[in-house]
């Protein structure tokens, strides 16, 4: 690789180092383990925790061993409500994540909506060194936000998948709803694009915590993909002074048809992506939402032949 900007060169390993802050020499293990995390090598990754087959320059690869077995969370509501409001609170919205959501037009909602940002590889040490703290380490491996070795040993110099930067908090409905799940999002193209913690999934959708406050007797619901997408169409609906509620389902594979109540008495807007998979789901939630008591129900598509509303207000600046 060579940066003709900065005239910086080497192989993949000396940018992998250059990205995360490392020395391609001196912290050669992490610089290895930082490459695996990216490529999803987790024989490798499994290997390099247990400190085998590491030698400076040098790593010897032994038959694929299965990924470890990941710990399960076993936190109370109330005590991950804690764990993730404190991770928000020490991770504000700014740096290259809000400078990401300022390009796409997310960023004064996403503030609104308390998105937040770990900082870079290098300064993810510091804000576990903070949660470990206030909580302790089985606290944070319970809550999914630490790697744990094959060994079981945690590994506290950056948050699993550390190049998922964006948090995302899914409350339980209600104003100030309790934090459900803190989600993931990375901001480049890296895979995969979106981390849960082990073992959680969203029980609601997201922007339930606001459809209450937000819906008035004439409000309309909106089923989107995703959090950004909501943040999307809050956005557009702001523009347009439309009388609409945005909520988003994680991936029209993890649609829950208890959510369907959410649109009871009202008029439901199916607003998933443009795509095959999006209207390939449309049938299906429309019956739902029709057994759940909506008072009608409509398809609702990006503009501009976006694939989906992130997509569209982008393109509209």
């Amino acid at each position: 690789a060579k940066c003709f900007g900065c005239d910086a060169s080497g192989d993949v390993l000396a940018l992998v180092a250059q990205v995360r802050g490392l020395d391609a020499k001196r912290d050669f293990p992490d610089v290895l383990r930082a490459a695996a995390e990216v490529a999803g090598a987790y024989d490798i990754l499994a290997e390099l925790g247990a400190g085998s087959g590491v030698a400076r320059g040098t790593l010897q690869l032994q038959q694929p061993a299965p990924p470890p077995e990941p710990p399960k969370p076993t936190l109370p509501p109330d005590l991950y409500d804690r764990v993730a409001s404190r991770l928000l609170e020490l991770a504000p919205l700014d740096g290259a994540v809000a400078d990401y959501l300022a390009g796409r037009g997310l960023l004064d909602v996403g503030r609104a909506a308390g998105l937040g940002a770990l900082p870079a590889y290098a300064g993810q040490r510091r804000l576990l060194e903070l949660l470990v703290a206030d909580f302790g380490v089985d606290t944070l491996v319970a809550a999914g936000l630490v790697y744990v070795a094959d060994d079981g040993a945690p590994d506290l110099r950056a948050f699993r998948s550390p190049a998922a930067r964006l948090l995302i908090p899914w409350r339980a409905p209600g104003v100030g709803g309790a934090l459900d799940v803190v989600q993931r999002r990375r901001i480049d193209d890296g895979k995969p694009k979106y981390v849960t913690p082990f073992g959680r999934r969203m029980h609601y959708p997201f922007g339930a915590d606001l459809a209450v406050e937000l819906a008035g007797p004439d409000t309309s619901v909106a089923f989107v993909e995703g959090a950004l997408d909501v943040l999307a169409l809050r956005a557009f609906v702001e523009q347009e002074g439309l009388d609409v509620v945005a909520l988003g389902v994680p991936g029209v594979s993890n649609w829950s048809p208890d959510w369907a109540t959410f649109a009871r008495g009202r008029v439901a807007r199916i607003a998933l992506d443009a795509d095959g998979a999006g209207e390939a789901k449309v049938a299906e939630l429309a019956a739902q939402l029709h057994a759940a008591g909506a008072a009608k129900v409509t398809r609702l598509v990006p503009p501009k032949g976006a694939k989906d509303w992130a997509d569209a207000l982008a393109a509209v600046g």
